[in-house]
């Protein structure tokens, strides 16, 4: 259940940072620039948690045994996503009033917010997919051997990889298998203790 928390957890991040920019105009007119950079803070630190627990993780994933590639979208995206977030970030720091807010200018908080994003989309380019001693490493969090309850393969262009996991029969999404892993894989949930599922 832990690792299914994580998962919300880095969803609610983006969606919290992207809220913040949207939010933007009307609480500056309204609530006032206190209100948004408390936002922007708030974002701020849950990154800096997040960047925090990522490397803790890594340092605890154990020994490697089959490195499967990158997880995720393509490392280009990410970085043209990072540096378009910067970018507005630094656009809102050159383009606001200088009113300072806690301390800070407010355009300072907005270089900040897209800095946040940046750090974030960037990190992304570092995830991998690895069978690790403990269990399956997928991008920045561990799901333990004893998370896993099945697997299954969807049949394509590349095998995809479903595995379930033991709370609430709860599916993660379809991971993308290089052909010539699809056995070594099988055989390592296997010896595990995840049992496979007819193949769809």
């Amino acid at each position: 259940m832990l690792n299914l928390a994580k998962v919300f957890a880095r969803q609610s991040l983006y969606v919290f940072g992207t809220a913040c920019s949207f939010a933007a105009s009307s609480l500056t007119r309204g609530a006032g620039p206190k209100v948004l950079v408390a936002l922007i803070a708030c974002w701020v630190v849950g990154v800096g948690v997040f960047v925090a627990t990522f490397f803790v993780n890594q340092s605890k994933k154990g020994p490697v045994l089959l490195p499967l590639g990158r997880y995720g979208a393509a490392p280009a995206l990410k970085l043209f996503a990072a540096a378009g977030f910067l970018l507005l970030g630094f656009l809102n720091w050159f383009t606001s009033d200088w009113i300072y807010t806690f301390g800070l200018p407010i355009g300072v908080w907005w270089a900040l917010w897209g800095i946040a994003f940046a750090v974030l989309f960037t990190l992304e380019c570092f995830y991998t997919l690895q069978i690790v001693r403990d269990g399956m490493w997928l991008g920045w969090r561990l799901f333990k051997w004893d998370d896993l309850d099945s697997f299954q393969w969807k049949e394509g262009v590349k095998p995809s990889l479903v595995l379930q996991t033991k709370y609430r029969h709860s599916f993660l999404e379809p991971l993308p298998i290089p052909v010539i892993h699809k056995d070594a894989v099988s055989n390592l949930l296997e010896q595990h203790g995840v049992h496979q599922m007819s193949e769809k």
